[in-house]
């Protein structure tokens, strides 16, 4: 299919600044402007959390004639932060001071066939200078599961989650965005069934849209479906304490100008290296279709260009694995990890190649004080065309040591720095970030708990 629009070129600069283009979809950059006419926050941004809250308050009162494990929470948040380079901008950052207050309820239930919790929390922040950015994250949960039989179980979740920093996904993927507003949608739908005390089956499915409220191109909403099936079996008969696993999966991403289909197959382990150690590793290949309309330039005489659009088709083939080890003791608890894998499109680049290694150790020096480091590097690459988009080469290093203090069972305080560092190798930039935080949270069981 071909589709085409006249348009006629004023001049042969005109005509290679749209050759180099290629795809529809372009890369992001670094430099991140701020939004200059942010709508002011509006109380119909608030709807949501005040339906939940009445249904979770209904619940409430139901809950306290139940004589299982019913609770009711109230959480009530106060975060300072000092951030040195609050767009993430490759230039001369700009810094500001952010105060968060956050609110949230929570309510949960399990008896002997059936659990479930809801949460929802709104965390409105307001910047010292940039006041045009202040705005309401919202994250609102749900889920349960449930035993049919003693060998069957289904279990579902749903979330719903509106957020507007940089920074948002940076401690997951290593991706640095906009300062935009996002709606995130997920959903989950899975069913385990055990053939014996040491052989299992399951089947899931996940849905997962993101959709960019602001009119910039360089967003990328879509939609992503997922079908997995997993069987599992003990092998501490052959192997001391472990656990053998194998994954098939479908998966389909729908973009504004693209169609991603692909298809993978793994094998797991897990093995308990000893009653505190824990090694898991996973082995697979990925086969990935990519279709796309990609823009051309075809001279039309007398002077005339026009932009036809053609489809488009590549095939991939690639790897994907992980590595962890685990140690889980009285006072220490360490995770070194290692992972690779497709990672769909967010914020404002297309699909790339994720690889990452994290290390996570926290240390708990007295009853109610811990100390906490977490270390991760981010390398995301795709080729040229590999996945309609044009190429992408970015590492992100981050580094953030933490502190966490508990004055009793409702009230703790939380304080850390987090240094963030972005490399675009494809722009030839880099930015970095330096933040420090303290945050009082007060958690409220009204009912149950403690």
């Amino acid at each position: 299919m071909i589709r085409s629009h006249s348009i006629k070129i004023i001049n042969l600069c005109d005509v290679c600044a749209f050759a180099v283009q290629g795809p529809v979809i372009h890369n992001s950059q670094f430099t991140i402007k701020p939004i200059k006419q942010r709508k002011s926050i509006k109380l119909v941004k608030l709807t949501k959390p005040i339906v939940l809250i009445s249904m979770l308050l209904m619940l409430a009162s139901v809950g306290k004639a139940r004589a299982d494990e019913f609770e009711v929470a109230l959480t009530a948040g106060l975060r300072e932060e000092y951030n040195s380079n609050i767009f993430f901008s490759a230039d001369d950052g700009v810094d500001d001071l952010v105060t968060t207050v956050a609110a949230g309820l929570t309510a949960s239930d399990r008896t002997e066939t059936l659990s479930w919790f809801l949460k929802a929390e709104a965390a409105p922040f307001f910047y010292l200078d940039f006041d045009e950015l202040n705005d309401v994250d919202q994250d609102y949960q749900g889920g349960g599961d449930y035993q049919l039989s003693p060998r069957w179980r289904v279990n579902a979740d749903a979330g719903f989650r509106v957020d507007n920093r940089p920074d948002r996904e940076s401690e997951e993927t290593g991706q640095v965005f906009n300062n935009q507003r996002r709606h995130r949608t997920t959903a989950d739908l899975g069913t385990g069934y055990a053939l014996s005390e040491v052989q299992h089956l399951s089947v899931s499915y996940a849905y997962e849209a993101d959709n960019w409220q602001e009119d910039v191109t360089s967003n990328v909403d879509y939609k992503g479906h997922s079908l997995n099936l997993g069987a599992s079996r003990d092998v501490s008969r052959w192997v001391g304490s472990s656990t053998l696993s194998g994954n098939l999966g479908l998966q389909h991403y729908a973009y504004e100008t693209a169609d991603i289909d692909t298809a993978f197959a793994s094998l797991g382990l897990v093995h308990m290296l000893s009653e505190v150690y824990r090694f898991q590793a996973t082995l697979g290949a990925r086969y990935t279709e990519t279709r796309y309309e990609q823009a051309v330039l075809v001279l039309v005489p007398p002077g005339v260009f026009d932009i036809q659009y053609e489809d488009k088709k590549t095939e991939t083939w690639g790897g994907l694995g992980s590595l962890d080890l685990t140690y889980l003791g009285e006072r220490s608890q360490l995770s070194l990890s290692l992972y690779h894998d497709l990672r769909p499109a967010q914020g404002t680049s297309g699909p790339s190649n994720l690889t990452r290694a994290r290390l996570d150790l926290s240390r708990r020096l007295r009853e109610r004080m811990r100390l906490g480091l977490a270390c991760s590097y981010f390398l995301n690459r795709a080729e040229a065309n590999e996945y309609f988009t044009v190429p992408e080469d970015k590492e992100t290093f981050s580094l953030r040591p933490r502190i966490w203090w508990a004055f009793s069972q409702r009230l703790t305080l939380a304080g850390a720095y987090a240094y963030t560092y972005v490399a675009d190798h494809e722009d030839d930039t880099h930015s970095q970030r330096h933040l420090v935080y303290a945050e009082l949270t007060y958690v409220w069981p009204f009912i149950g708990g403690r």
